[in-house]
């Protein structure tokens, strides 16, 4: 450090030894006098930045970086750590314009930067819910990592990108994409991906309903984890099995295998992920008629998010409140959580969120009877739902359009929407290998058929020339046939899930 002041690599050196050897303190306090003897050095508050991140303390360390680039605009190293450090808080707009600055910095022939940036870029995407631009820089990165071999990195991007494929629900390529993944990390040995990636295959099957599989898959990572000690994937899968648990019709189970993932987050002090299973639990204890329960804990989820300044975990939280304040009547407090949830959402940059929030204050307003504020509400969810492709949001959004259109009466207007939600429902179930699972895919999903069914008979009865009885038939039909597999698929699907 003093043959050279001003190189940062240094310092992150040092005070990672002086973290092993458990003296931050004094690192701090031999940084505070050196900036006193120079204080335009760059690397001095780049150091403090990186003392704050080892402390835990990641949201304090951003205005130090802002600092070391202010003195040094030129230094990749403090815009990279600003942008790690965005990216941990949560900021991802200004995570994602401090990337850009890296670019702008790298050397443009260097292909290691230059791919490891893209993938950084399509993570980012990925969270923000911007999953067609997050598709192309992740598929680039896992690809450029493979051809230059460099197996840990394609196994990070690879997983990732395998995610995006989930979100845009293309599941032969999320699952190819998983299994690939798996593949490289067992070549690596590295049993703490495997686990991670066991999960993903379960979250996979678990959004398309197919439950067996999807605990299997969660059984497997959990086993994984406990192997390793890896304790924060233990309560993610733990989380993940509550879910499905949940969505089986075991909820008591669902309650028992999200209060092991919480006390394990409080035993690690996870606040951040403690508030997002908090909302997951809520779910539950809302499933066995606990309303009023469940309302404590997404306030407590909602509040423990805004005490990190995490908004996207706070805007979950308000959603998921605003949800139960509406079934207990209280419908003034419901519609200001969406809000705040919208609010929070639009904020942040979340395509996904915000449009959940404009679908829950739509559902409000149509069952207030307020039909221009729940067509405004619907209109905005589906444009969101066309710019990320979200299939489970298409849908629903659709679904949510048509309905609005039919409570005012525009049977014309709401007949295509339907035909469209329920052709996006019957995409999504097609790719689902196994009868059974077909059939539970769209157990929780046939009055869309039947309201359907009801627009048609109302237009055959203002225009009978036109065919509509024959497709309400055609419907009719179709949710009859679904109905069937549904009971076969009872009497199969949930003996394997330990009914």
């Amino acid at each position: 450090m003093r043959a050279a002041p001003r190189f940062v690599p240094v310092y992150d050196v040092w005070l990672r030894i002086l973290r092993q050897l458990r003296r931050l303190p004094e690192a701090e306090a031999a940084l505070a006098d050196l900036r006193k003897g120079a204080p335009a050095n760059a690397a001095i508050p780049h150091a403090f930045g990186v003392c704050r991140i080892l402390q835990g303390r990641v949201p304090d360390a951003i205005p130090y970086f802002e600092e070391a680039l202010r003195l040094d605009p030129a230094s990749m190293d403090s815009a990279f750590a600003l942008h790690f450090a965005r990216y941990e808080a949560q900021d991802y707009p200004g995570a994602f314009e401090a990337l850009k600055r890296v670019e702008a910095l790298a050397d443009p022939d260097d292909v290691d930067w230059r791919y490891y940036i893209s993938g950084r870029q399509g993570i980012i995407h990925k969270d923000m819910g911007n999953h067609p631009a997050a598709l192309p820089l992740l598929a680039l990165a896992a690809r450029t990592a493979n051809e230059l071999g460099d197996r840990r990195r394609q196994l990070h991007f690879q997983s990732q990108l395998a995610t995006v494929y989930g979100h845009v629900g293309d599941y032969p390529q999320a699952f190819a994409t998983a299994e690939l993944a798996l593949t490289v990390a067992r070549e690596l040995k590295d049993r703490l991906s495997e686990g991670r990636i066991q999960g993903q295959l379960a979250r996979f099957h678990s959004a398309l309903s197919a439950y067996t599989r999807a605990i299997e898959h969660y059984q497997q990572a959990i086993d994984l984890a406990r192997q390793m000690g890896d304790k924060a994937s233990e309560a993610d899968q733990l989380k993940g099995l509550a879910d499905i648990l949940a969505a089986s019709g075991k909820p008591k189970q669902a309650l028992e295998s999200v209060d092991q993932a919480l006390a394990i987050t409080r035993e690690r002090n996870n606040k951040w992920t403690q508030a997002r299973y908090l909302v997951s639990k809520a779910t539950i204890e809302r499933s066995l008629g606990e309303t009023a329960k469940a309302l404590e804990t997404s306030s407590e989820a909602q509040r423990l998010a805004h005490e990190m300044a995490d908004d996207f975990g706070e805007a979950d939280g308000a959603l998921r409140s605003s949800e139960l304040e509406w079934q207990l009547g209280r419908k003034a407090q419901a519609r200001e959580r969406a809000q705040h949830a919208l609010t929070l959402a639009r904020g942040g940059g979340a395509k996904l969120l915000e449009a959940r929030s404009l679908n829950a204050l739509a559902r409000m307003e149509r069952q207030s009877n307020q039909g221009t504020e729940a067509l405004a509400h619907d209109e905005a969810a589906l444009a969101i739902a066309g710019q990320i492709h979200l299939p489970e949001l298409l849908w629903s959004s659709h679904a949510g359009l048509a309905d609005t259109h039919f409570a005012a009466a525009r049977s014309e207007l709401a007949l295509p929407h339907y035909r469209l939600a329920i052709e996006a429902l019957e995409k999504m179930r097609a790719r689902l290998s196994r009868a059974e699972d077909r059939a539970r895919y769209l157990s929780d999903k046939r009055e869309i058929y039947q309201r359907a069914i009801s627009v048609l008979v109302r237009l055959h009865a203002q225009y009978p020339a036109r065919g509509y009885d024959a497709e309400a038939f055609h419907f009719a039909e179709r949710a009859k046939a679904r109905s069937y597999l549904e009971t076969i698929a009872e009497s199969r699907g949930d003996r394997a899930v330990g009914a």
